[in-house]
């Protein structure tokens, strides 16, 4: 509490003394030392951060919230082997867990390896009480695999007009197809396609969901 005191006060010097002595005080105490690691985090401090939380799990090796700690950590520290080693040790300490898939997928979808992430978010899918994580997840990821490599813009809105799209196809019952990499450079498409007497498939018309992409770029404005 003290430690949390300090750092509302912007003082983060004092916070961390006062979390050093907290686990003085406590050095088996693995919540005390978690708490340290995160402060440290923060301050991108990775080997100090690291120390204590290898220090925590060395007192409960299947700590997941020290698991979990310590593979962001790791990724942050661009140690993304390391962090998919700890990650494999949630799924092992809890395979029943979600939560090992669900991470693993973030940590596959950050690289941009999207079936291996699908696979994990599909397995966390399976065993989760609350499907809309991974369900959004599974969503996100096959519509990060539309997103053409040398897309323009801003990526926030890519996924917005993409989320959209999605979107207005299940309200409207419409049946789709993804195509990954297919959508123009500065925006995510549709393509309308209608299959003929004979059987044969004519693509009728493409609309572009474009949010602000071109607009932004020729400054445009409208009323």
């Amino acid at each position: 509490l003290l430690a949390e005191a300090h750092l509302i006060n912007s003082e983060p010097e004092l916070a961390r003394e006062s979390l050093k002595k907290g686990v003085e005080a406590n050095p088996k105490n693995v919540a005390v030392r978690l708490r340290l690691a995160q402060f440290l985090a923060r301050k991108k401090d990775f080997a100090g951060s690291l120390r204590e939380l290898d220090k925590a799990l060395a007192i409960a090796p299947n700590d997941v919230s020290a698991l979990q700690a310590k593979a962001e950590v790791q990724a942050a520290n661009q140690d993304l082997k390391g962090a998919e080693s700890t990650i494999d040790r949630i799924k092992t300490a809890q395979p029943s867990n979600p939560l090992g898939f669900y991470r693993m997928g973030q940590l596959y979808g950050t690289q941009k390896k999207h079936d291996l992430a699908l696979r994990e978010y599909e397995q966390a899918l399976k065993i989760s009480s609350n499907p809309a994580e991974p369900l959004s997840a599974i969503v996100s990821t096959y519509m990060a695999q539309g997103k053409p490599d040398k897309a323009i813009g801003d990526p926030a809105l890519w996924e917005r007009a993409e989320r959209l799209t999605v979107e207005a196809f299940a309200a409207a019952d419409i049946s789709y197809v993804l195509k990954p990499k297919d959508g123009t450079f500065y925006a995510p498409k549709i393509d309308i396609y209608i299959d003929d007497a004979l059987g044969r498939e004519w693509q009728m018309a493409t609309i572009q969901v474009d949010l602000m992409m071109l607009p932004e770029r020729f400054d445009l404005t409208y009323i």
